[in-house]
Formats: structure tokens, sequence, C-alpha cells
């Protein structure tokens, strides 16, 4: 997954590894395990950015 802002100029705002298991159940797939895993350099670019983001948004 790649997250890019546009509003002046395009620039990647972060990106992550996104994977799901699916299953067969009853005829039917569904999803089984939804994982992402953020690239953890995301959060020293928002630091220098100043954004006042950082990880602790995401350990909820």
């Amino acid at each position: 997954m790649l997250v890019v802002e546009g509003e002046q100029l395009p620039n990647v705002i972060a990106t992550a590894e996104v994977k799901d298991r699916f299953i067969k159940e009853d005829g039917a797939w569904k999803i089984s395990v939804h994982s992402i895993n953020i690239d953890p350099a995301m959060f020293n670019l928002l630091k220098q950015q100043d954004t006042g983001i950082n990880s602790d948004a995401f350990n909820a």
C-alpha cells in the first residue's frame, strides 16, 4: 500500500505491507486474517515534518 498526498506536490506519506489470508467457508471466500505492517521509517518522516503524529497513534 502506498499513501500519497497531492495537495501541493505529489508526496509519499507512508508505505505499508498489507496481507490477507482467505478461507473458503460454506462455499464462500472470507478473510480470515488481515494485517497491516506500517513502514517504521514513516514515523521518522512525520517527526521531521513536525506533524505531531507518532507511532503511539497506531498502537491502540
